[in-house]
């Protein structure tokens, strides 16, 4: 049960407020944990509402979060006192003096935290840099992260490429340098704390052949799909492993999707936030249609249809819920030299190969996969013609696979 009262609300004995950032952004449920009473509560909510008006002026809304549930859970004045002067100081700080003597992890943060690409919006574009900044606090912060950015040369970045397990493979051995090149080049341009990156042309390692693509094969889907019972799989993973083999989303993407990017009155899909910063639309499957307005109405999350399951450990999830499912094909589980086991990428890569081999053109496939090149899907050419050769068909309808979707119009 839910009860409003002025700035806050009240949710089954507890309060929380709403912070608006501007531009349709808004931060749902702030807990004012540290609060007592309503009145308390009240003045709390405006004081939040207060510094997240001054944070977003100032460029910091990517702060505002942070800022926001410390407040609100602080328990005594002195606390919230001493919160809320840092943040002051944190406001009024201007985020394009950067200094020459900034720290290779401090510049890092603000390249990941979108500070940059608000303060050069016309040359640091907006991304969903979680898979940077992994990388950094894994792999190069520890070895770099503390040396000024004007003192970084070639052999720092080395350190870091020498330090890195033997076990990674080649495309992420590629991305650690990938990030490192990054943060230098925009530390050149268009910050202008270092006169020229110390990394030449050519140092980016070179990408390996890369190991066997993995997929699963279209009665392997179905099987997954039909798997229910207790020692089943979860019904709302069942509809996004469909969701992903016939979309052919990037998991992020998907995760991240709202009702409102669904119409699902017409069977279609805009996606204007993704990887690629290029936005894209294309017609649902039909059947896809059907399956998301029934979840839409039975269980789903209101904000939209997977906003409540996590990408952590999602390969080790799915190759879990395969098993449940009784799938059994060694070739998904192998890790060799030329072969890792299946992870949910892999479900994209299942999409792109059955596509292919029922006759769907590359463009097609790329309006809705949003590769920049045909050269990417050319990839998976060889295995869509064994997919062909065995004559193992197309994907089951969702609407078919999901026993409890049977029936659905």
């Amino acid at each position: 049960m839910s009860q409003r009262t002025g700035g806050f609300r009240t949710i089954r004995g507890k309060r929380y407020m709403r912070v608006r950032l501007g531009n349709g952004r808004r931060i749902e449920s702030v807990a004012l944990s540290g609060c007592t009473t309503d009145a308390e509560a009240e003045n709390r909510a405006k004081q939040i509402a207060t510094m997240a008006d001054r944070y977003v002026a100032a460029g910091r809304w990517f702060d505002v979060e942070r800022i926001a549930r410390q407040m609100g859970a602080a328990k005594t004045e002195r606390e919230l006192r001493i919160i809320v002067a840092a943040a002051e100081r944190v406001a009024a700080m201007s985020l394009t003096n950067y200094e020459s003597s900034t720290t290779f992890k401090a510049f890092a943060h603000l390249w990941t935290s979108g500070t940059l690409a608000r303060d050069y919006p016309d040359h640091v574009p907006v991304k969903d840099a979680r898979g940077d900044i992994g990388i950094l606090n894994l792999h190069v912060n520890p070895i770099i992260g503390h040396f000024p950015l004007e003192a970084i040369t070639l052999e720092h970045a080395d350190s870091v490429m020498k330090a890195l397990p033997n076990t990674l493979g080649s495309a992420r051995r590629r991305h650690v340098a990938q990030v490192i090149h990054r943060v230098m080049a925009l530390a050149t341009f268009p910050a202008k704390l270092v006169k020229a990156s110390p990394l030449p042309k050519g140092w980016l390692p070179k990408i390996g052949k890369g190991k066997a693509l993995t997929y699963l094969y279209p009665d392997e889907d179905k099987t997954l799909l039909s798997s229910t019972g207790e020692d089943g799989v979860e019904l709302r993973m069942r509809i996004l492993y469909g969701f992903l083999v016939r979309e052919g989303m990037r998991l992020s993407e998907a995760l991240k999707l709202e009702w409102s990017d669904l119409d699902l009155d017409r069977g279609g899909v805009n996606l204007d936030e993704n990887k690629t910063d290029d936005p894209r639309a294309w017609a649902l499957d039909p059947s896809v249609t059907k399956a998301l307005s029934w979840w839409k109405k039975n269980g789903a999350p209101a904000k939209g249809p997977f906003r409540d399951i996590s990408t952590r450990h999602m390969a080790d999830r799915l190759r879990s819920d395969l098993v449940k499912a009784g799938v059994k094909r060694e070739a998904l589980y192998s890790r060799t030299d030329k072969r890792r086991p299946i992870r949910a990428h892999d479900l994209r890569a299942t999409f792109i190969t059955i596509a292919l081999a029922n006759g769907r053109t590359e463009s097609w496939v790329q309006d809705r996969t949003g590769h920049a090149s045909t050269l990417m899907i050319a990839r998976y050419r060889r295995a869509a013609r064994t997919v062909a050769e065995l004559s193992l068909g197309g994907l089951t309808p969702m609407v078919e696979a999901i026993p409890e979707l049977t029936g659905v119009q």
